[in-house]
């Protein structure tokens, strides 16, 4: 698997109306999911790939309103993309492997599953498992396309992004995003998905640093735009 050339500590705050809409306008409302559930006054939250903590500043946030002194600790193996954000905890290290049992009273991840495969989509959401607390939430959010139209759109992209690019994605169907989480141990609590419309010249351009010749390829061969959407799925942990 390719590693994608981020904007490191900037990564996701370009000036662009697609990455705005894809890591800001949202947040909010998926987060809410979580923030319902937190009810103790000094959670330790667990963030799996949280690069430079966009999601995880809106949370702080959010409690903070509510009362709550929540800490995260941003488990990423990029450590390229960190940041000093008070009441987060940057962590370097590989969410594939082991991690520590029954540490965290919640936790999240957004954006993580397309770029792995299925065995270790499942080895993930184990190691998530193990280390919530009993009865522990876990926000999970992914990009989904549930209409099979759309879904062959995206994966002709990133088909082009394969041979182009050397970057390797997935593209989740709703059902199957639901499908993945009901092969672990977790429990879905509640869902929430969003739909939007992005477009090759901004998202695809600013996101894979695409050329103008390759953004044209796209937009002749494929499509300018097209509909997404994000879904974000609570779980729970059993007793």
């Amino acid at each position: 698997m390719a590693v994608i050339k981020d904007q490191g500590k900037k990564f996701g705050l370009a000036k662009s109306k697609d990455f705005d809409t894809l890591y800001f306008k949202y947040n909010k409302q998926l987060l809410g999911l979580l923030v319902d559930k937190i009810k103790i006054k000094k959670p330790l939250i667990a963030y799996y790939g949280g690069a430079n903590s966009i999601l995880g500043k809106e949370l702080l946030n959010m409690l903070s309103k509510k009362g709550i002194s929540g800490k995260i600790e941003n488990i990423d193996s990029d450590s390229g993309k960190f940041i000093k954000v008070k009441g987060i905890k940057n962590i370097k290290a590989d969410f594939l492997k082991p991690l520590e049992k029954e540490k965290y009273d919640f936790a999240m991840s957004r954006h993580t599953l397309h770029y792995l495969g299925k065995k270790d989509q499942i080895k993930f959401l184990n190691n998530v498992y193990s280390s919530l607390k009993p009865k522990g939430y876990f926000l999970l959010i992914m990009f989904v396309n549930s209409e099979n139209v759309l879904r062959k759109i995206k994966i002709k992209i990133e088909e082009y992004l394969k041979h182009k690019k050397n970057i390797y994605g997935q593209m989740f169907s709703g059902g199957g995003f639901l499908d993945l989480a009901e092969h672990t141990k977790f429990k879905i609590i509640k869902t929430k998905k969003v739909n939007y419309t992005i477009s090759i010249n901004d998202f695809y351009k600013n996101r894979f640093n695409l050329t103008k010749t390759q953004v044209k390829e796209i937009e002749k061969t494929i499509c300018k735009k097209h509909k997404e959407s994000i879904m974000a799925v609570l779980l729970r942990k059993g007793e």
